[in-house]
């Protein structure tokens, strides 16, 4: 144990306790270190192994190599070979890595080591990520893929979505805004993992005037960099490097205006907003034949309602005011924070109101009977008894069943996408199953979260059948709502047949058969 007197440093160490060993005799190497444990030391020429091209990008590369030390596979960023003397290029490639380092959250992509290769020049290393960037399954949506229709049903792309915001609420609660966040941008893991990568435009907001905390005290932006000379023969998706930093599709209007000074955490909202439409309706809200015509579409804010977008979608009026508000023109307009949308969100899933929309007394009363669906159902039928009773059954079921139907197409709705997001999570847990001998703490998670979809799918599909039951029979009856139900029970029984528990596929085909006869 190393002595401190009373005048010496409580934290100093000493320089012997980390250099030199106890017994020399017994010093380890780097050639026993190779030898004897197969490890590299730093200074190998070739720590990685053979690399090959993972993916590309207009500066970057992503290399794929082995960290034979740990074993096993890693992601390495390195520059393009024309970039790795220009000392901008990589004042911001360790800027992307540093900031990234700093970003320790399960939704952003983790960096094990910035360092200088020989021949790569400087690199840093990450996990290496499987599954797919957010842009494919959005195109292969849109493209009618039933696998992925099946998969990615539209409240599971809202959990996906929400695990975006909550990486992107962690990074702004460190002072880092992304400021290029789009789909291509995020990957979606084989088992459902969220990861945000490529923080290369990365600014630090403790410091707005400087593109990083490392660059010294806040400057103003030279006026070089207010200039908009995006070339029209780029492809519309590419990232600008340089005068307008982002992606066209996806830029807030002050990005596209090139007010740099303005550039804060509400951007990101915006950008947020967009890849929010974008899950809704499965398009961007702003296309063009060319980046000219796009940026000018960003600038004047205006853009088509996601329902009125895709209205086969089905979208609900909540989660399209949610993406209007973080799309509002105006800074001050939009979600001052991730929190204030994810909380939105949140309470969409959980049949709350939502902030940005204006709920009728009526609306309120909906989420009440999602909410408590036994007690909604007594207080209705008790309402009908007293409208009864006052000569007004007629006016009253005017007034309190169609909205009694609504609900109950809702809940249907709502029963179908729970049933979906079960299915694509029973789908995960047998392919993981075939993949491993043991129960990982990923499949008991996903068995856990597949019997919360079931539940919320049968208290839904409850709920309808308690409503439907209230509503007089020509109402009941209806093509649509009957149609809707027996779509419902068929998914249901499919699901239930795939797993095996024929006693409930029994129950439901009874009530399939019954609903036919009525």
């Amino acid at each position: 144990m190393t002595n401190h007197n009373k005048n010496s440093d409580p934290t100093a160490v000493d320089k012997t306790v980390l250099f030199t060993p106890d017994n020399e005799e017994s010093a380890v190497d780097a050639d026993s270190l190779r030898r004897d444990f197969s490890l590299k030391p730093s200074s190998d020429t070739n720590p990685f192994g053979d690399v090959s091209i993972l993916a590309e990008g207009g500066v970057g590369l992503i290399l794929k190599g082995f960290d034979s030390n740990l074993g096993r596979e890693i992601a390495i960023k390195v520059l393009r070979p024309g970039k790795r003397s220009d000392k901008n290029a990589v004042r911001r490639f360790i800027r992307e890595a540093r900031a990234t380092a700093q970003i320790d959250h399960p939704n952003v992509v983790p960096v094990h080591e910035l360092g200088v290769h020989p021949e790569l020049g400087v690199y840093f290393t990450m996990r290496k990520i499987g599954g797919e960037p957010l842009s494919t399954i959005i195109q292969r949506l849109r493209a009618g893929n039933p696998e992925y229709e099946k998969k990615y049903s539209l409240s599971q792309l809202m959990h996906l979505f929400t695990d975006v915001g909550n990486g992107v609420a962690y990074a702004h609660s460190k002072g880092i805004i992304h400021r290029d966040l789009k789909p291509d941008n995020i990957f979606i893991g084989d088992f459902g993992e969220v990861i945000i990568i490529d923080w290369g435009l990365v600014r630090n907001l403790e410091n707005p005037g400087s593109h990083s905390s490392e660059e010294g005290p806040a400057r103003r932006d030279s006026a070089s960099e207010l200039n908009i000379d995006i070339d029209d023969k780029l492809d519309k998706n590419l990232t600008k490097d340089g005068h307008i930093s982002g992606t066209p599709c996806y830029m807030s209007p002050e990005q596209a205006l090139g007010e740099n000074s303005k550039i804060d955490h509400r951007s990101d909202i915006y950008t947020l907003g967009i890849i929010l439409y974008q899950m809704l309706t499965l398009k961007l809200p702003f296309e063009g034949e060319d980046v000219p015509e796009i940026m000018n579409k960003i600038l004047e804010g205006k853009f088509l309602p996601p329902r009125q977008v895709s209205p086969k979608r089905h979208i609900p009026a909540e989660l399209e005011a949610i993406c209007e508000k973080a799309m509002s023109h105006k800074p001050e307009d939009r979600y001052q924070s991730v929190n204030e949308l994810l909380k939105d969100i949140y309470n969409y899933f959980d049949d709350f109101p939502v902030s940005a929309l204006k709920h009728t007394l009526l609306g309120r009363f909906r989420k009440f009977c999602l909410r408590h669906k036994l007690a909604s159902v007594a207080v209705i039928t008790l309402l009908i008894t007293i409208g009864a009773a006052l000569g007004l059954h007629d006016e009253f079921m005017k007034m309190r069943y169609g909205p009694l139907y609504d609900t109950a197409q809702k809940s249907i709705q709502r029963s179908m996408s729970d049933i979906d997001s079960a299915a694509a999570l029973l789908e995960r847990t047998k392919k993981h199953a075939t993949s491993t001998a043991h129960r990982s703490p990923a499949t008991c998670k996903e068995d856990e979260l597949c019997s919360e979809a079931e539940r919320r799918a049968d208290e839904n599909a409850n709920l309808a059948l308690l409503l439907l039951d209230t509503i007089p029979a020509d109402l009941k009856n209806s093509p649509d709502i009957k149609n809707a139900y027996a779509k419902l029970l068929d998914r249901q029984i499919r699901y239930y047949s795939e797993k095996k528990d024929f006693a409930k596929v029994k129950r439901l085909k009874q009530r399939l058969k019954q609903l036919r006869e009525e």
